[in-house]
């Protein structure tokens, strides 16, 4: 799903970056996620939530995507997003990518779903994650490559340029056991 950077995008990408406070790379995804990507009713982008609907779960995600579903009557959480600022450490990376992990795992052991997609992230670029149920890791996705975590160079800029559409974030493989 390529899409334009319009002025706005451009604007939040500077301000993400160019500013050191994590709130900016908040307004970022959470206007890409709204206004881009998952729009319409069946959608719900919200800041702050917990990875879980458990009583007394008092972790909280910096963005969690969720759908609604027909069959349950409500939303199901698919996509938990954890943000760093722009000038973030490799060992930043580190604490946000294990924020990810646990946010997944809490996710997998509450619903019993064997994967869930995670996303990282620091000012516009991004990585995302798959968990599987069981694991004690975080299997990178796209890119699909890459031997470290807290690797800045190994997430994808939102606004390009991508010379392989198999590694953008607009063009995702499908993840192991799919």
């Amino acid at each position: 799903m390529p899409f334009e950077i319009t002025p706005q995008i451009r604007r939040l990408i500077s301000d993400a970056n160019s500013r050191r406070y994590e709130c900016y790379t908040s307004r970022l995804w959470e206007y890409i996620f709204a206004k881009v990507v998952f729009q319409g009713t069946n959608w719900l982008v919200s800041s702050q939530q917990p990875p879980t609907p458990a009583d007394g779960d008092l972790r909280r995600m910096d963005i969690m995507c969720e759908n609604w579903d027909d069959h349950r009557r409500d939303f199901s959480r698919v996509l938990p997003t954890e943000l760093k600022h722009a000038n973030a450490t490799p060992e930043e990376l580190v604490v946000v990518e294990y924020q990810g992990f646990t946010a997944a795992y809490a996710h997998c052991e509450y619903y019993g779903t064997p994967r869930v997609p995670v996303m990282t992230c620091t000012a516009q670029l991004a990585r995302l994650w798959v968990y599987e149920r069981g694991d004690d890791y975080l299997t990178p996705w796209v890119p699909n490559w890459g031997k470290g975590l807290g690797a800045k160079d190994e997430y994808i800029s939102l606004d390009g340029p991508h010379d392989d559409d198999d590694e953008s974030l607009s063009r995702p493989a499908k993840p192991k056991g799919h």
